[in-house]
């Protein structure tokens, strides 16, 4: 139960327990009665006690301190259900959460509503309190009244879809489709659907395309796609799809590894006692103990690989043994073939790493094996250069660091002397790292900087032909992080003034803090230090540089079947 004194309604009557949370209220789960938001979690009362808990936002934070309230809530995405934008625990990028509990009730979105926008306003420009509309919303609540909007896009109409779309596929060995059109009149973007049947359905693969060109690299040796583009113009209003287009990917590069050349023991030995092998001859195991092993095979882009040994078992039984590949062991049966001179394909489909850095063991484990005369490969080979699909200037805490994100692995390329950090403007300086890390999982290499840097602008550069994938591949082009460094500047609008100020007292004394909440000095706490270095910086200016300076953004939108989506551009 709750405290004493409860909840009361407006006849001063008790009408329930005292709610676990009296701060935010949210539009959350089926029904019209709006639930109980506070810091980052979202409850349902109970008028009885225990209030049920529906989400706690795991890696995510308040804002304000003790009043916990989140970034932004409100009716963003539709249904009439609310959602929330919290902060992520390390600053590092905002969260939109969405229900998944289906509606009820049928109604307008509250964007629909002028007080309700208002209210969502009032969040950003005034105080922070929930937003609520000009009609009642929940238990016996009357039909919602019909927006009285007018819709600014009406007349408008849609650019013509896009004309002479060709879709050409890349040599043996690449994995991509060079997609071509014309442009289209009234259009300002271009979106590219494909699907692998002939006539669809089509999934959106890309959007905002600029120009009228696209090249699909996420593309599967073997296979055939069908591409149509649609037009979007400034209305955002979309034209009909363009003509279809197909291409088929080739199958990948084809190689053979005989059986005499690789290593092999532990009783296997090699002959040639049986006719209508290929090569030298073949290797031919015990009933234990035995192996083969092929080394260094080039597993071309990584991925799934198709491998097929050739073989022979003149036996009128099956025999099992143990396949290994880099170090993940598997069961293998070879049927029998007739014959020892007859040989046939034993075809499977194995996961290999890129390059070559690959080992695949046969062994023999009590019933002998198979004669095997030769292992076929059919592998990408990797010709892609390596890209840069991200790149981050982290300024929150120390030490400072710029990060950069690549398509596929570069760690071998890599150290602390690739990076080099040059002043744009200014004396000129040049800076390298401090260290360096490299995170596998995301391809991720992440430098640390002098902390802390002058003021001024700055390019942080990976020359292209320093930064070599796993086959040698070097980048088309540097890849660079602009960013500033501007003391004082909390804001990051490139000028120390009352706004920083007031950031600064609104977290006075209080730790643990970051550069964007007064903690200028890098020591977790906003104290005298950092409010001296405000005032030495004290109405300074740090203009741009001719160079755009790109800052990045980043949001993580949570997908209905629980996983995440992270988007990211930048601003100029």
């Amino acid at each position: 139960g709750g405290v004493p004194g409860g909840a009361y309604n407006s006849a001063g009557a008790i009408v329930g327990d005292q709610p676990s949370s009296v701060n935010f209220l949210v539009w959350w789960d089926a029904d019209p009665v709006r639930e109980l938001l506070d810091s980052n979690r979202i409850d349902k009362y109970n008028p009885a006690g225990s209030d049920a808990r529906l989400l706690t936002a795991s890696g995510a934070s308040s804002n304000n301190g003790t009043k916990s309230t989140p970034s932004l809530s409100g009716d963003i995405l539709g249904d009439w259900r609310e959602e929330v934008i919290w902060r992520a625990s390390d600053n590092s990028h905002l969260r939109i959460y969405t229900t998944t509990i289906p509606a009820t009730s049928r109604m307008y979105t509250l964007m629909h509503d002028p007080q309700y926008r208002v209210a969502i306003a009032w969040q950003n420009v005034a105080y922070n309190q929930p937003p609520h509309p000009s009609f009642f919303i929940g238990d016996g609540m009357a039909s919602p009244p019909t927006p009285n909007i007018y819709l600014a896009q009406s007349g408008l109409t849609a650019p013509a879809p896009p004309a002479g779309l060709n879709a050409t596929a890349g040599t043996a060995g690449t994995r991509m489709v060079s997609l071509v059109w014309q442009a289209s009149d009234g259009a300002t973007a271009y979106r590219v659907k494909r699907a692998t049947v002939n006539g669809g359905p089509y999934t959106t693969i890309a959007t905002g395309i600029a120009d009228t060109s696209y090249i699909d690299t996420a593309v599967a040796p073997g296979q055939t796609y069908y591409y149509v583009v649609s037009a979007v113009g400034a209305s955002m209003l979309e034209s009909p799809d363009s003509n279809q287009a197909a291409a088929s990917v080739p199958s990948g590069l084809q190689f053979t590894l005989q059986a005499e050349s690789a290593s092999f023991g532990g009783g296997s030995v090699f002959e040639t006692t049986n006719g209508n092998f290929n090569g030298t001859g073949y290797v031919n195991f015990p009933a234990s103990g035995g192996f083969l092993q092929f080394s260094n095979v080039n597993g071309g882009l990584g991925g799934l690989a198709t491998v097929r040994f050739r073989y022979a078992l003149g036996s009128s039984s099956s025999r099992s043994g143990v396949l290994i590949v880099n170090g993940v062991s598997q069961p293998i049966t070879f049927n029998p073939t007739g014959g020892w001179s007859t040989w046939q394909l034993q075809t499977l489909t194995l996961n290999l790493n890129s390059g070559s850095t690959n080992i695949i063991r046969l062994e023999s484990t009590g019933q002998d094996l198979a004669n095997i005369d030769e292992m076929r490969l059919d592998v990408i080979a990797d010709t892609t250069a390596p890209v840069v699909t991200a790149g981050q200037f982290w300024y929150e805490t120390a030490p400072i660091r710029v990060s950069f994100t690549f398509s596929e692995d570069v760690s071998g390329s890599l150290s602390i002397a690739t990076l080099l950090v040059s002043e744009l403007g200014g004396s000129g300086g040049a800076y390298g790292a401090t260290s360096y890390s490299y995170n596998a999982a995301t391809n991720t290499a992440t430098f640390t900087l002098p902390t802390p840097l002058p003021d001024g602008n700055y390019r942080a550069r990976l020359a292209a032909a320093a930064v070599r994938d796993a086959a040698g591949n070097p980048m088309a082009a540097d890849a660079l992080v602009d960013f500033f460094v501007l003391g004082g500047d909390a804001n990051r609008d490139r000028a120390v003034n009352q706004l920083d100020l007031d950031i600064l007292t609104m977290n006075w004394q209080q730790s643990p803090r970051t550069f964007s909440q007064g903690d200028f000095s890098y020591d977790g706490r906003v104290d005298v230090r950092d409010l001296l270095i405000l005032s030495s910086h004290w109405q300074s200016t740090l203009p741009s540089p001719t160079q755009a300076i790109r800052l990045p953004w980043r949001m993580r939108v949570p997908q209905r079947d629980g996983s995440a989506a992270i988007l990211e551009s930048y601003l100029l």
